[in-house]
């Protein structure tokens, strides 16, 4: 365990003293090691994660908008993890995204989003969909935000009844029409995508509809971009 402090301890000065090219050279083995099988590498990971979170956000928030969609459902499947250091850990790492929120509309929901997101039971994800919905969006959605949102919205399609997932559908079209062409964003959106294809054969027709809306509004986003 001293080791381990000892090791980590001098990768976060690491961390916190190179360059923003070279945070950017060290997010592959990081994420990498998000995805280990053996937890202690997992946790040093997350945590390492999490520093290079705090850095980027204050020195290079496009940066860190452009390793967000490769970081968070690594992160969000380790939150999981039956072992509560792991998720701990998790928590802590999308607590920091939720600081970097410059949507102050969304911000305020940062807690209910990450609830949502290391707590797998329906519950949180409902609560944290009818936050999103009753939100009032009249400014520009950034990355730190949709890095938060669109696993909500992803996990509503997947997991929540028929009434939660036309919600989210609705919300999805509307977030997306919302963004316009932001290209950092197309990422988030394209997380999306699938599951809302699985949803046209949907046995309920207000979900297949609000389905085919959302793809057509992502359609359309990709061609814009």
């Amino acid at each position: 365990k001293e080791v381990y402090t000892a090791g980590f301890a001098a990768a976060q000065k690491v961390v916190s003293q190179v360059s923003v090219n070279c945070l950017k050279m060290m997010v592959k083995p990081v994420l990498e090691g998000i995805c280990s099988k053996q937890w202690r590498a997992q946790l040093a990971a997350i945590q390492l994660f999490g520093t290079i979170v705090s850095e980027l956000g204050e020195s290079a928030p496009k940066r860190m908008a452009m390793i967000l969609p490769q970081a968070v459902p690594p992160l969000c499947e380790a939150a999981s993890s039956p072992r509560s250091e792991l998720r701990d850990a998790v928590k802590s790492v999308l607590e920091k995204v939720g600081v970097t929120i410059a949507h102050r509309d969304v911000a305020v929901l940062a807690p209910q989003l990450i609830a949502a997101l290391v707590d797998p039971s329906e519950k949180p994800i409902v609560k944290a969909l009818d936050a999103l919905l009753s939100g009032v969006y009249t400014t520009a959605i950034d990355a730190a935000a949709c890095a938060l949102i669109c696993p909500v919205v992803e996990r509503a399609l997947r997991q929540g009844d028929a009434e939660a997932q036309q919600k989210a559908a609705s919300f999805a079209r509307g977030l997306v029409l919302h963004a316009g062409e932001s290209e950092e964003l197309s990422p988030f959106f394209a997380v999306l995508r699938p599951p809302l294809e699985a949803l046209l054969s949907h046995p309920n027709p207000g979900v297949r509809d609000a389905a085919a809306q959302a793809i057509g509004a992502l359609v359309g986003e990709g061609a814009a971009a």
